[in-house]
């Protein structure tokens, strides 16, 4: 798995349980939210790292707005995402825990408000979202992973979760 760092600790441990996960590190000095952070090229580099050590990434995992630092995503650069994922025949899950949350000058959109329904329909684009952020509630761990794709929301259904599938 590939994810844009930094990133919330607990899935360093839940991928140690599961996947062979690369931590992808973005230039500080590099805007985080701008599309040149997440070019094809930079992406391409990263999977090739990990397919060098005998892993192929099935998945990129982006956190927006990032956690802990808040950063946004453009929805340019989530497009780019997407597409590099198609092409690679990966799967783009967006943690999307604090996005109503956020206190941004680029405020940022879900990724069901970025691509149409066709594309999701298509089944590689994922999201995860939580009300216990925004009702501050910490005890309250009710999360969603909303999906179109069928296969995965059975995989899923196996989890401690509640699975919302959108037709």
């Amino acid at each position: 798995m590939l994810s844009l760092g930094p990133q919330y600790p607990g899935y360093n441990l839940m991928a140690e349980h599961a996947l062979v996960r690369l931590h992808i590190c973005v230039n500080e000095e590099e805007d985080w939210g701008s599309h040149s952070a997440l070019s094809l090229p930079f992406l391409d580099a990263q999977a090739s790292l990990l397919e060098a050590h005998g892993s192929s990434p099935r998945v990129l995992l982006i956190t927006n707005p990032s956690n802990p630092m808040g950063a946004t995503i453009s929805q340019e650069a989530m497009r780019t995402a997407a597409v590099w994922c198609r092409r690679r025949y990966m799967h783009l899950i967006v943690n999307e825990m604090y996005l109503t949350s956020q206190f941004s000058a680029l405020p940022s959109k879900s990724v069901l408000e970025i691509f149409s329904d066709e594309e999701l329909a298509e089944g590689y684009i994922h999201t995860l979202y939580a009300i216990s952020k925004d009702l501050s509630l910490p005890g309250l761990r009710t999360s969603f992973f909303i999906s179109s794709n069928e296969a995965l929301c059975r995989a899923m259904q196996y989890q401690q979760i509640l699975i919302f599938q959108v037709n």
